[in-house]
């Protein structure tokens, strides 16, 4: 094989999460979505991405060093466009909570794929899609509610199974200190700036603490994001991300 040959060979990587060197042409598939990355010449790279066959994002890159780009699983804000930053779980089978009781249970959510660009100071975010089909809902009131990413869910005792590149699995644990009986339908909490944790093509998102208690003779329902212990590599975004929420208007 020529030297032209090598340089025109497609490395077709496995449609796995991670960071990749561009040193030769590398095509990679999410869903209808191909990515292509390639070196122009000694420091100019270009990056694209195919849907369905159409070029939708096309850009250039500069580096004076071999470039490596991540492709990872990111919080789901980006598509079509920035709506908001938090996401709302609907149980398909509510949970009823006893007095004074708690469960860990796992979830699924959405997820968005993110190609990112890392140096030594900065980390940019150069392209964003979803696999799924983004569907979004209102929490609370017209006036002064939130838009949340809405994803249904089921509850699961053991770790699930996942679509890949659309969904990642999170652990709830849920806490009723009151001397009710509560029951959970949904779930909203923040996303925006939160990192995940991958595997191959397996993502996975921080626990949830949900703590429903009285205060000031109501029932309020505190989030709280708290870092995960999952198998696997966590993304590095260097984002701000606050992970409490107080779900004012219901659960």
């Amino acid at each position: 094989m020529s030297s032209d040959d090598m340089t025109e060979k497609v490395i077709e990587e496995s449609d796995h999460y991670g960071e990749y060197t561009i040193e030769q042409k590398v095509e990679k598939h999410f869903g209808p979505n191909k990515l292509v990355m390639f070196r122009v010449d000694h420091n100019k790279y270009e990056y694209q991405r195919f849907q369905n066959g159409n070029l939708v994002v096309e850009k250039i890159l500069a580096s004076d060093r071999s470039l490596a780009l991540g492709i990872f699983p990111i919080a789901p804000i980006n598509t079509p466009s920035k709506y908001g930053s938090h996401s709302m779980l609907k149980l398909l089978t509510p949970l009823v909570l006893d007095p004074k009781s708690h469960i860990d249970a796992y979830l699924t959510m959405p997820i968005e794929i993110g190609v990112v660009r890392s140096s030594e100071t900065d980390v940019q975010i150069i392209d964003a899609f979803s696999v799924g089909q983004p569907k979004y809902a209102l929490y609370g009131t017209p006036e002064l509610g939130i838009i949340c990413r809405y994803y249904e869910t089921s509850i699961h005792a053991e770790i699930p199974k996942i679509v890949p590149h659309i969904e990642a699995i999170l652990r709830v644990h849920y806490h009723n200190y009151t001397d009710k009986i509560n029951t959970v339908n949904r779930i909203v909490f923040p996303i925006e700036g939160a990192d995940f944790y991958y595997r191959k093509n397996e993502a996975y998102y921080n626990d949830i603490e949900l703590i429903i208690n009285h205060k000031l003779m109501q029932t309020v329902t505190e989030i709280d994001v708290v870092n995960a212990e999952w198998v696997g590599k966590r993304t590095n975004l260097k984002q701000k991300f606050d992970g409490k929420y107080v779900m004012e208007w219901g659960f």
